[in-house]
């Protein structure tokens, strides 16, 4: 199974009121040829798809055909989104509907069931015919469970998620795809954005990231990075940099 994890894309970003179409539609030019020459099963874009919440009718319109020409090139690609802080979780859920055809899915909330709880299934991604990819959003406050910390809150919420998994067998079947910051990670110190979406008092530790699970695709971080010691947590980075501080850094997929 090949796999590309990307993130951050921020589409509809501007710079110093400079508009970026250009830029974004020659990235995503470029990242449709490399998922065809590459043979790419999954797809996994680990938040912040748009820098802003209120999208044009123009911005909805190049969302919509890169993936419409992504899969038409690429029958057997799955693809997997989900919401960072930047993105709006309605919107894209309403998005979602006009993508699902194509193996295209979007997970902006976190749905409840009918009691009221955590609907861990909707969650839990079948890949293929043996793995399993957990999918956690950017979660706000009535996402997880009550707890005195968003940090402990969203850990607990992690680990009752991972118990719900269908299988025993926890050995390298497994993938995570995330939306949060994890202490000792990198980030710029100009970058406001990194900063301030979830604070240094929000920041998870690394240990919290099972060693079983075969990697763990992580979005927000515009630096491309491994966490910690962990060869298989990972941030994407951002494709295309998003201010000057970021000039120097490198992006992989």
């Amino acid at each position: 199974m090949k796999i590309i994890h990307t993130a951050d894309w921020h589409l509809g970003q501007t710079f110093f009121e400079y508009d970026r179409k250009g830029e974004q539609t020659l990235f995503l030019t470029w990242f449709r040829e490399q998922v065809k020459v590459h043979e790419v099963n999954v797809l996994f874009t680990a938040g912040d798809l748009f820098d802003i919440p209120n999208l044009s009718a123009e911005l909805q319109r190049q969302y919509y055909t890169f993936f419409k020409e992504v899969t038409a090139k690429n029958f057997a690609l799955q693809i997997i989104i989900i919401a960072g802080n930047h993105d709006s979780e309605a919107q894209l859920e309403v998005l979602n509907s006009l993508l699902v055809s194509m193996d295209v899915t979007v997970w902006g909330i976190v749905k409840r069931t009918e009691e009221g709880n955590i609907d861990f299934d909707h969650l839990i991604v079948p890949l293929g015919k043996r793995e399993y990819c957990l999918v956690v959003p950017y979660l706000r406050q009535e996402d997880y469970p009550e707890s005195d910390a968003y940090a402990e809150g969203v850990q607990v919420m992690y680990r009752e998620l991972f118990d719900t998994l269908p299988m025993p067998d926890k050995s390298k079947l497994f993938i995570v795809m995330w939306y949060l910051q994890a202490m000792c990670s990198k980030i710029l110190e100009k970058n406001r954005a990194e900063r301030t979406i979830i604070g240094r008092l929000e920041c998870f530790s690394p240990e919290v990231f099972d060693e079983e699970i075969a990697y763990t695709a992580l979005g927000h971080l515009h630096c491309t990075q491994r966490v910690s010691r962990h060869e298989n947590v990972r941030y994407a980075g951002a494709p295309l940099p998003m201010l000057f501080a970021e000039k120097i850094t490198k992006k992989v997929y």
